[in-house]
């Protein structure tokens, strides 16, 4: 059970991770267009 939730929390970090570059390269082209 231990590993299961291991692997969860680490898909979990992956899919926070793309999310906040996908976020941070959106926010950096609002910024660049200002």
């Amino acid at each position: 059970m231990l590993s299961d939730a291991g692997s969860f929390i680490q898909e979990a970090l992956e899919h926070i991770n793309t999310s906040f570059s996908s976020l941070g390269r959106y926010v950096l082209n609002v910024i660049e267009v200002r």
